[in-house]
């Protein structure tokens, strides 16, 4: 096996860490491959590619957040208020975001005003990465997606053997219960699916199911699942 020398350059501890970690999973899936019994050869070596090569996505995306969240800070938007007064550094704090592949620990400023206006201090960077849980919103994208079509001890079991994420059932029935709430509102509204299904081709189906749902309020209740919908007709065919 032939050996080569490369030189590379980092942007700082952050990047040199990661690739020093590459490297370490490299050289271990390599090792592991000549060490492994026969039968279990690629059964190993996926398990560890899987959890190491998470566990470093997982760090180099936090990694990535916080550069996005330092440089922020050091700019003059966030350090003045909408009047033009500077607001006042009132300390860092930590905040956990669980995403897709694990949790994300982040640092950002609590941000005081000096002025009389309305605008409250606080994390002014969480509403600009659009963090509004501790979860990311394609982790929530899962969730809903899972839980749409199984229990939430399921897709809790499902989340952990898939994406290596814990979480409560209850924590998925809130998120999901929160989707729906605004789904409801934005269906009031939507025109943009209404458009799309007229102008799309076929004939159009309409399908209707039933089943009993056991509620939380009111015990049993019937439940109506309709679907509406467009295909191209088949070809005529016969019993035979």
């Amino acid at each position: 096996m032939s050996r080569k020398t490369i030189t590379l350059e980092v942007d700082g501890s952050a990047q040199e860490e990661l690739i020093r970690n590459y490297h370490a999973l490299v050289m271990e899936l390599n090792d592991l491959a000549l060490a492994a019994p026969d039968g279990v050869v690629i059964d190993q070596l996926e398990d560890l590619a899987i959890q190491r090569g998470r566990e470093t996505l997982r760090a180099r995306l936090q990694q990535a957040v916080q550069k996005r969240i330092d440089d922020a800070e050091k700019g003059a938007p966030i350090r003045q208020c909408c009047c033009g007064q500077k607001r006042e550094d009132r300390g860092k704090g930590r905040r956990q975001l669980t995403s897709c592949l694990g949790t994300l620990t982040l640092l950002r400023h609590w941000w005081g005003n000096r002025c009389p206006c309305v605008t409250p201090g606080g994390y002014h960077l969480d509403a600009a990465l659009r963090v509004d849980g501790h979860l990311s919103r394609r982790l929530q994208r899962h969730i809903c997606r899972l839980s749409a079509e199984r229990s939430f001890a399921t897709t809790r079991d499902d989340l952990q053997e898939l994406l290596g994420v814990c979480l409560s059932a209850e924590t998925l029935r809130t998120v999901s219960a929160k989707h729906g709430r605004q789904m409801a509102a934005w269906q009031a509204h939507d025109t943009a699916s209404m458009e799309t299904f007229q102008a799309a081709e076929g004939a159009v189906e309409f399908t209707v199911d039933a089943g009993k749902v056991h509620t939380i309020e009111a015990g049993w209740k019937d439940l109506k699942i309709a679907v509406l919908q467009k295909r191209p007709l088949a070809e005529s065919a016969t019993v035979e």
